[in-house]
């Protein structure tokens, strides 16, 4: 029930946010009602100790975080309703974490990060590329929401033989079978359309980067980018979960700390980095997390790639951005589900 930033579906409880609701509709409409009316209660610390604003001030100062205060003096309001709301999740969900497993807190501080949400914020369009069929959205929602999907009791993984207990958790953080090769190539291809439509003129695999080795940097190869910095772009595109056991603990405490520790990896695995900057490439790796959270390098070229396509289309920056991610995250998760 919380908000899809907070990690949650956006279905709040009504119960919980009415009093929040009210005091952000009490703040909208104070200077017309004090125009209408002068009669109409006082929106200071002086009105009413019984009237309705204070009882719902009070009502959610309890809910919200340790320290904080809402002054019905200060510009009227202590937030907007959104701001209010989300502050009541934020208690909620301190509260929750003492008590929530390291899977669970992994989990939880992945989903909280920018655009992670995306899915579940957009407008199913296919001409937008975020479509996803019912199965594949129930499937989704479950994982998204930590329902166990498992049998109740211990069973092996049809694809590494691991015996686990929910088959749905696992089967993000499994490597094998090859529903990891084709959820890579799925979220590959879309970033390659993005690349092209911006007209960055982008290569899939393209081989040679490295004539003495056998490694291919770029899952998609930039001869130009609009970000600035060298001109050749090696984007190095790979999925990993917070929930694995390597990533588990910093996970929990970090969001994004799984991604930024596999970019790490990805650069320093067989000096790939400096090979690359050895010949004039940069290399960027292009890291997500199973539940839609990008490293902040990875991050940073999203946001070049759409402000290149966004010029090319006429729309905004922003609206381009969040257009990507939301295509990205649905094929993430068709992907994730299979």
């Amino acid at each position: 029930t919380w908000g899809v930033r907070c990690g949650g579906t956006g279905l709040c409880r009504a119960a919980e946010h009415a009093c929040a609701a009210y005091i952000a509709s009490r703040a909208d409409a104070a200077e017309v009602a004090m125009g209408v009316s002068p009669q109409m209660p006082a929106w200071d610390s002086h009105a009413a100790a019984d009237d309705a604003l204070h009882v719902a001030l009070r009502s959610v100062e309890r809910s919200l975080p340790d320290g904080m205060h809402l002054d019905l003096s200060a510009n009227r309001t202590g937030g907007t309703q959104h701001a209010l709301s989300t502050a009541i999740d934020t208690a909620s969900q301190a509260e929750w974490r003492l008590c929530a497993s390291l899977a669970a807190r992994a989990r939880h501080s992945s989903k909280t990060a920018a655009h992670a949400g995306a899915w579940l914020l957009a407008t199913p369009s296919p001409e937008l590329g975020n479509i996803m069929t019912t199965a594949e959205w129930r499937a989704a929602m479950c994982v998204w929401t930590g329902v166990d999907r498992g049998v109740g009791h211990e069973c092996p993984c049809p694809a590494c033989g691991e015996r686990v207990v929910d088959l749905a958790a696992h089967a993000l953080a499994c490597m094998a079978g090859g529903s990891v090769l084709g959820r890579h190539h799925a979220v590959r291809d879309l970033l390659w359309q993005w690349c092209r439509s911006a007209k960055l003129q982008p290569e899939l695999e393209k081989p040679g980067l490295l004539p003495d080795t056998v490694y291919r940097p770029a899952d998609v190869f930039l001869p130009r980018y609009p970000g600035g910095g060298p001109a050749k772009i090696a984007l190095d595109l790979a999925v990993c979960s917070p929930q694995q056991r390597r990533h588990l603990v910093a996970a929990g405490l970090v969001s994004a700390a799984a991604a930024v520790a596999y970019s790490d990896a990805k650069a320093e695995r067989h000096a790939c980095a400096a090979a690359c900057a050895a010949r004039g490439i940069r290399f960027v790796p292009m890291v997500v997390e199973t539940f839609g959270c990008w490293a902040p390098e990875a991050a940073n070229a999203l946001r070049d790639i759409t402000r290149a396509r966004a010029a090319r289309t006429g729309r905004v920056a922003s609206v381009d951005l969040m257009y990507a991610h939301q295509a990205l995250s649905a094929t993430l998760w068709r992907g994730n589900v299979q």
